[in-house]
């Protein structure tokens, strides 16, 4: 496959296997391509695989493996939508030089320790090796080496989860109310604003531990002072609420969450994140989001947790930061 004496036909006949180590054959495993740029065949001609952070890895010149799928949503009815996937033949990409980092991962589930694996692996190359080891991402799927089968995996938030867009007139009125908040915000807390929905954006893509971050990212950026920030967030949820600090504490449980972050980021902690969480933290955004824009809050955060068994979900720490 490495050997750049083999004629350009040949390339169909890429073996995923030659790649992926046999202690994990039996194991389904996550394949991540990357397209390299201003490598030549020469410069591979011998590349040897390597091992990085759980990770093995090989940059090589050929034509790399991919799966086409595309995918859109058809809105029911009576509420919710149908996801479909269309998922094509295994392909080959032009000949040329790529990146390919493989984890062995949990079929069936989005498996983010696998993903985030790889990502570390990722940056550390583009740091020891350089930037243009990996330029774009070409291709993303488990592969099971035993049975030969390929599996795509979607990584969208399942619609049914979350109710129709609202385009009443109150919601398209507060479109409104926010574009002219915004403008009337000095230049200082208007750019704090605008990086914070950055933040956001960044977060509502993302799942698992590295969303969650992300939504603290968020709401650092909007509410969150250089000293006392727990003290800030649950002031300002007091304001929102009417409630007593004590009162904020018990129900609203940030100091758990503020915990969790900081055991994630010093301790190296490596928790599950529920789904429910980040759209927890992404209500708290929307009330503090409001309250800072002199608009009034929807109390999104108790709606999320008013909706089912908080327990359930909620993160159990022994840690909790006060404040």
């Amino acid at each position: 496959m490495t050997d750049e004496r083999r004629h350009d036909a040949e390339l169909q006949y890429f073996d995923l296997a030659e790649l992926i180590p046999s202690d994990w054959h039996n194991r389904p495993v996550l394949v991540s391509s990357h397209r390299a740029y201003r490598l030549r065949k020469s410069d591979l001609g011998a590349t040897e695989p390597f091992d990085l952070v759980g990770v093995r890895g090989q940059v090589f010149w050929g034509g790399a493996p991919y799966r086409e799928f595309s995918e859109w949503t058809e809105p029911l009815t009576g509420g919710g939508a149908i996801v479909y996937t269309e998922v094509g033949e295994m392909r080959h990409a032009p000949e040329g030089a790529y990146l390919m980092l493989m984890k062995p991962t949990d079929l069936g589930s989005l498996d983010p320790r696998a993903r985030s694996r790889i990502q570390a692996a990722l940056a550390l190359l583009r740091l020891v090796i350089g930037r243009n080891v990996a330029v774009s991402l070409l291709s993303e799927f488990i592969y099971a080496v035993s049975t030969s089968t390929v599996t795509v995996l979607q990584t969208v938030r399942p619609p049914d989860a979350y109710p129709p867009p609202d385009l009443s007139s109150v919601r398209r009125g507060l479109i409104s109310g926010i574009e002219d908040a915004i403008g009337r915000l000095n230049e200082q807390s208007r750019h704090r604003v605008e990086l914070s929905l950055q933040w956001l954006f960044q977060a509502s893509e993302t799942h698992g531990v590295n969303g969650f971050l992300m939504y603290w990212f968020a709401l650092d950026v909007l509410a969150m002072p250089r000293s006392g920030r727990l003290a800030a967030l649950n002031d300002q949820i007091a304001q929102i609420y009417g409630l007593d600090t004590p009162a904020v504490k018990t129900r609203f449980r940030l100091g758990t969450l503020l915990g969790l972050r900081d055991r994630i980021v010093h301790d190296g902690f490596d928790p599950q994140i529920h789904m429910r969480v980040l759209d927890y933290l992404a209500a708290v955004y929307w009330d503090l989001l409001l309250h800072a824009l002199n608009l009034t809050p929807h109390r999104a955060a108790d709606h999320i947790l008013a909706a089912g068994n908080v327990d359930a979900w909620f993160p159990k720490l022994a840690k909790e930061r006060k404040g």
